[in-house]
């Protein structure tokens, strides 16, 4: 049952995420961008690449203010990252948020007149290839990572001594 109650609040956790991401994009295709779906697109593809990127350098952000907390004492810093690391990573809501786009768009293209109350059609052309971009750079940054790290292993080959 607490695995449950774990999920489900991962779950609602990563749902809020998401629905504060949708807020954001609505925002950014409605004022930013004032309804220029080029512009907007654009836009989200940036601020997908920067949570991507911000994702592969959190741990190690977050593992230094840590100890800065801990040295210093600061029990609500504490707190707050140990419910940062319980809950649902900002990527993970994005999946979710893109999945529902990607749902909303098929329905669209199957019916532009089916009424979608949580968006217009030009909002969802702005927004619409974020989960393949998503995808894309999500990939992208692991590759580079695993060969960076690949590549930090072979500048340290092993002993000449060492059998295969």
């Amino acid at each position: 049952m607490e695995a449950l109650k774990k999920k489900a609040q991962y779950t609602l956790q990563a749902t809020i995420i998401a629905v504060s991401f949708y807020l954001f994009t609505t925002f950014v295709f409605a004022d930013i961008a004032d309804g220029n779906v080029l512009a907007a697109t654009i836009i989200n593809i940036g601020v997908i690449f920067f949570f991507v990127c911000l994702e592969k350098v959190e741990h190690y952000i977050i593992a230094k203010l840590r100890i800065m907390a801990e040295k210093q004492k600061l029990n609500l810093l504490k707190r707050i990252f140990k419910k940062y690391y319980q809950g649902p990573s900002v990527k993970s809501s994005l999946y979710l948020f893109y999945i529902v786009v990607l749902v909303a768009t098929a329905i669209l293209a199957a019916d532009p007149n089916v009424p979608i109350p949580f968006g217009s059609t030009e909002y969802f052309a702005s927004v619409r290839y974020g989960l393949l971009i998503l995808i894309a750079t999500d990939k992208f940054m692991a590759q580079i990572f695993k060969d960076i790290t690949h590549d930090t292993a072979s500048n340290n080959p092993p002993d000449a001594n060492a059998k295969s």
